[in-house]
């Protein structure tokens, strides 16, 4: 068959070299413009176009797909199949029709919940014990398509979002083979989507700034969330933090306790040990390394500013 990719960020290059091996013809990816990034603020490529052309796979980056731009550009290539995962754009009703068997998308979690930008971010932050791949047909509404194929996976206590993204890939780029092949035969159909949804709002700021008056449970579900972006601020710069751990030592809190080996920090339950901080401008160092150097005392706390 001939198959287009649409993806954009680094998540999503995985699967596009799992595409791109399935043994069919990759006529092209769909990825968004280029980013202008760094202080030179220099224009690049987003991950999965840069993959693609080491691939040597043609690629596309149209503004918007609306309007005869984006049916153009879809016709021309005569796909098909269209593969989605984690395009960043809406697809226009018009286009989902000129492929002949349409459009699937490799969606991350348990559908029907957590439809939108976020789940993965959002099952953790919820504290969902498992999460999941599910792969289902495109059609106008916000995921809302039969579904082809769907894998549970577990999440831990100790899962952050990075952690939960590798393995969430890994099962992916084996269900993604067999949803082609079972479409290309034609001997199954996608199965509607049963239940009650629930929706992954796009997160901000905001969201990823460390609320340390709720227990430690919320608290380290929200970092882990967040990771490698969860922020709080000490002394009036902000710091990142990584690998919570929920301990039974009691703390005021936002109060900070420090040993040779560890680092705690109340919260309105039981204190959390962070595993990881990283300061404004600095790199990722140890919780009990950072504190070393951070003159602390007992008026010391997270979360001030």
């Amino acid at each position: 068959m001939r198959l287009i990719f649409a993806g954009t960020p680094e998540t999503a290059v995985p699967l596009l070299e799992a595409v791109n091996e399935l043994g069919h013809q990759l006529v092209g990816v769909l990825s968004r413009p280029d980013t202008a990034k760094g202080r030179s603020k220099k224009l690049r490529p987003s991950p999965v176009a840069r993959r693609a052309e080491e691939l040597g796979v043609p690629v596309y980056k149209p503004a918007a797909l609306r309007g005869a731009e984006g049916e153009d550009l879809i016709t021309s290539l005569h796909p098909d199949l269209v593969v989605v995962v984690a395009y960043g754009m809406i697809i226009p009703k018009n286009l989902l029709s000129i492929p002949r068997h349409g459009w699937v998308n490799v969606h991350y979690s348990l559908l029907p919940r957590w439809r939108g930008a976020a789940p993965v971010q959002r099952a953790i932050e919820a504290g969902d014990t498992a999460s999941g791949v599910s792969i289902f047909q495109i059609e106008e509404g916000l995921d809302t398509g039969p579904v082809w194929d769907r894998q549970e996976i577990p999440i831990g206590m100790a899962t952050d979002a990075p952690k939960l993204f590798e393995e969430l890939n890994d099962a992916a780029c084996r269900m993604v083979g067999r949803v082609v092949g079972a479409i290309e035969a034609g001997e199954t159909e996608p199965v509607p989507q049963v239940g009650q949804p629930t929706y992954a709002h796009m997160y901000s700021k905001a969201d990823q700034q460390i609320d340390w008056s709720k227990p430690a449970q919320q608290v380290s579900a929200q970092i882990r969330a967040f990771t490698p972006t969860a922020w709080t601020c000490f002394e009036g710069t902000r710091m990142k933090i990584a690998l919570p751990t929920v301990t039974s030592k009691i703390l005021p809190v936002g109060g900070i306790e420090a040993t040779k080996k560890q680092l705690f920090v109340g919260t309105a339950s039981t204190a959390l040990e962070l595993g990881q901080v990283s300061p404004a401008g600095k790199k990722w160092m140890g919780g009990a390394a950072w504190a070393r150097g951070a003159h602390l005392d007992a008026s010391s706390k997270m979360g001030e500013k």
